[in-house]
């Protein structure tokens, strides 16, 4: 966490801390980012909107499998594609992200 306003800029302000904290100075970075100028004022009202992943619950192992396999992100991608309507790329999302549950409940990690 100590390191997320170096990651901020390397990524191009594209990994948003995840607690709003975790950069303090993130408005001055926006205002003073030399990556075309005014591109990111976008970005000044995202500490008072982020949250935690898994809320209104807690980040868990389970949320962390679903995030790192991107399910959330090729579900919303299958239907920008039109390879998938919204309920069955919900369906499908859903029958991947159950079982990730189901593994981690069973670990006792959840």
């Amino acid at each position: 966490m100590g390191a997320f306003r170096d990651g901020l800029i390397q990524s191009g302000f594209q990994s948003m801390p995840s607690y709003p904290g975790a950069v303090p100075d993130m408005a001055d970075l926006i205002r003073t980012s030399t990556n075309r100028r005014g591109r990111y004022e976008v970005l000044l009202d995202v500490p008072e909107t982020l949250t935690n992943l898994g809320h209104p619950g807690y980040s868990n192992a389970a949320t962390d499998e679903v995030l790192n396999r991107r399910i959330i992100p090729a579900m919303f991608a299958s239907v920008a594609t039109g390879k998938a309507t919204p309920q069955d790329a919900m369906d499908l999302a859903n029958a991947a992200i159950v079982p990730i549950f189901q593994k981690w409940r069973d670990a006792g990690k959840i």
